[in-house]
């Protein structure tokens, strides 16, 4: 192996694990941004009348468990450094 092919190859190395840190990164933002919306369009509905029987915290549940299916979330995401060097 050359030292060029070496370089390389741990320079992309490092860009792979910055890019997967980045999505992770940009994936907890939007799904956040998301919950907190799913609140405000709560109270906006239960406001409007269409669902008077529940609280916005049962309505703001559902539509997080909605957001939660679409993105295969387990739990609320977090971001992680262990994979970086």
């Amino acid at each position: 192996m050359s030292v060029a092919s070496a370089i390389y190859n741990e320079t992309c190395h490092i860009c792979e694990v910055i890019s997967q840190s980045l999505k992770k990164l940009t994936r907890t933002i939007i799904i956040g941004r998301q919950y907190s919306t799913n609140r405000i369009v709560a109270e906006q509905l239960i406001h409007m009348g269409e669902y008077r029987n529940e609280s916005i915290e049962s309505l703001t549940h559902k539509l997080n468990e909605t957001v939660r299916k679409e993105w295969n979330v387990n739990q609320f995401p977090r971001f992680s450094m262990e994979n970086c060097i």
